[in-house]
């Protein structure tokens, strides 16, 4: 995987998500930064919805990066964890629904493996 394949915007993303995570487990920054700092994150999300409808569903970079983003996000709360931190708004290990999302993205990116393997058979 070449840096030529890393979007921008998912670096963005990811780094928001931090941020995001650790405003969470450590609610020591004030709410409204938190706020600020979420409203920024749906913005993002959404132009990246709009904008980044051309991008090719059968890229094996996507999936690699994909698998990176999950493992990343459960190593940082797992970190955040250890380190004492606790989440105000329930994203944790016992929530039942971070498994069923962590699931469907699991089942999205195999999907997309299973679609990258049968087109490269071809």
């Amino acid at each position: 995987m070449h840096l030529k394949h890393i979007n921008p915007m998912r670096i963005i993303v990811t780094l928001y998500i931090t941020i995001l995570l650790i405003f969470d487990y450590f609610p020591v920054i004030s709410l409204e930064i938190t706020k600020i700092f979420t409203w920024i994150f749906i913005a993002i999300i959404i132009v990246s919805i709009i904008f980044g409808r051309k991008k090719v569903k059968d890229n094996i970079n996507e999936v690699i990066i994909q698998i990176f983003i999950n493992i990343y996000v459960i190593f940082l709360m797992g970190l955040l964890t250890i380190l004492g931190g606790k989440s105000t708004l329930g994203i944790s290990f016992d929530n039942g629904f971070f498994w069923i999302i962590f699931l469907l993205s699991f089942f999205d990116i195999f999907s997309q493996w299973k679609k990258i393997k049968k087109v490269k058979k071809h």
